[in-house]
């Protein structure tokens, strides 16, 4: 539920509001009916919002200046407005403050459902994009504390696609916090737990949550200057904050701290041979997607070809390779892996696999180990139920971001897929190839953006991810038997607007 709150100095139009609309029924929570701004300003400031409804002109203070307080203070509130008058001034203010939208009294109750079932569209699909950008986020940091990038391009590239305003020459560290007892609540929880945690109120240092078991958490941080005490005062604050709210003593197990980002990454990359490193890491890749698409012969083939690419190292630097080969493409098998109850399990997987490589004796018996350990996770993935969930949230992506150009390559990179096999699965799983669902992810929206707004039909190709309207109209005509405009012509008996 989004959290609403109304304000409106006549008692009649806040009790109409409140008691006739079912707001529940339209995903929203009404959380209070305040008479004046400087009410509901007071509520912005200890409370989360979702959206205001207001009325512009009230005694104290106006909804005017709720709006302009909102713009400045909290961005992801929505304000709409309700007025009892026309005013230029008031509609140039509504648009300079970015107003929602904006309703002259009296208004119909169905308009202002029909509002707030948009609105609850907006929020829905700013919600998946942040949950994914979150997603994304700690996938690519966990890239960067496993070695993933080398140089300063990879890393400053990777920065600016996960929206983070950090460079490769801030400073960094790599904290790990251990539990004196699991803590005993389910995974999401947990996870938020330490996601919130994370952003404890530190201007110099930038926190960000890496995984966690029910054993030990871990995070990156980040610094403009290189100042060890800076980080380890945050790093107890953390472990202080972790024991007050879950009862169970934590302490600080491992805090490696390195004067810039891209001294971080060199830690791991001086482990890697030199020579043939851009294949390596393409072959990590093809690992990755070979055994999340449960592929064992794949798997073991790419193994053997990395074997053979490093076959001049000796068996201690065998075990660091493989060691940090783990670490590297971990994140993404655990995305998938541990989206079920066994996150322990895995875990205990994952902690079996170094133990077993640090007593490996013979550059024979490692080797053999890993082909073992990895052909085991390739079967593991052969789990429908895994694969279904995987396979769900990519569709859910495609459904919020049917607009974008998305490529089969790129969509099975974000399943941690081969293409092949992720348009396999993405048919027996949706009952679509993702083209087609794509396609009418697109149509859906087309027939609604041609029943419900004076777009024209140049503009809702455009929106709905055609750049071409030659392809648009041909892909509307075979769907739905006829174009764009006869279709508006029909359902709603007026004039085209192409």
């Amino acid at each position: 539920m989004y959290k609403l709150v109304i304000a409106d100095d006549e008692p009649k139009i806040t009790t109409l509001l409140s008691k006739i609309i079912n707001w529940e029924s339209l995903g929203f929570e009404l959380a209070k009916v305040f008479s004046d701004g400087k009410e509901v300003i007071e509520h912005l400031k200890h409370n989360h919002v979702d959206c205001v409804l207001c009325d512009i002109c009230m005694k104290h203070v106006s909804g005017i200046d709720v709006a302009e307080y909102v713009y400045n203070n909290s961005p992801q509130t929505n304000v709409i407005f309700l007025s009892g008058y026309q005013d230029f001034n008031f509609a140039t203010s509504a648009l300079k403050f970015g107003v929602e939208n904006y309703f002259i009294k009296p208004v119909q109750i169905d308009e202002i459902k029909s509002a707030f079932e948009n609105l609850k569209i907006k929020l829905d699909a700013a919600k998946n994009e942040s949950e994914f950008i979150s997603y994304y986020r700690r996938d690519m940091l966990n890239n960067l504390a496993n070695g993933f990038y080398k140089d300063f391009s990879a890393i400053s590239g990777m920065f600016e696609r996960i929206q983070l305003n950090v460079t490769p020459d801030y400073a960094c560290a790599l904290l790990k916090i251990d539990f004196e007892s699991p803590i005993e609540r389910d995974a999401e929880a947990l996870m938020n737990l330490f996601q919130n945690l994370a952003s404890l109120n530190q201007a110099s240092i930038l926190a960000y949550y890496l995984m966690c078991d029910y054993n030990s958490v871990k995070y990156i941080m980040f610094s403009k200057t290189f100042f060890k005490n800076a980080f380890w005062d945050f790093s107890r604050e953390l472990c202080q904050s972790i024991t007050e709210i879950s009862d169970v003593e934590s302490a600080i197990s491992e805090l490696s701290c390195y004067e810039t980002v891209l001294k971080l990454c060199d830690t791991f990359n001086s482990s890697l041979p030199a020579k043939d490193s851009d294949l390596l890491r393409k072959l990590e890749q093809s690992l990755v997607f070979d055994v999340n698409s449960g592929n064992t012969n794949d798997a073991s083939d790419t193994l053997s070809t990395i074997s053979k690419l490093i076959s001049s190292l000796d068996l201690s630097q065998l075990k660091d390779y493989f060691s940090n080969l783990l670490k590297n493409i971990k994140p993404d098998l655990l995305t998938i892996i541990v989206e079920d109850n066994n996150s322990e399990q895995n875990n205990n997987l994952f902690d079996d696999y170094f133990n077993t490589l640090k007593a490996c004796n013979t550059t024979e018996s490692l080797l053999s180990f890993v082909n073992d350990f990895f052909i085991k996770l390739a079967i593991m993935m052969k789990d429908t139920n895994l694969q279904k969930k995987n396979i769900l949230r990519i569709r859910n992506y495609i459904a919020h971001h049917y607009m974008e150009d998305l490529s089969l390559e790129h969509l099975a990179a974000m399943a941690y897929l081969s293409p092949t096999y992720f348009s396999r699965i993405f048919k027996s799983v949706v009952g679509q190839n993702y083209i087609d669902f794509l396609i009418s992810c697109r149509m859906n929206k087309t027939k609604d953006l041609l029943l419900n707004t004076n777009m024209k039909i140049y503009e809702i190709s455009d929106a709905v991810g055609y750049k071409n309207i030659r392809s648009f109209t041909k892909f509307f005509k075979s769907n739905c038997g006829m174009s764009p405009s006869e279709y508006r012509n029909k359902f709603m008996g007026g004039n085209t607007n192409g």
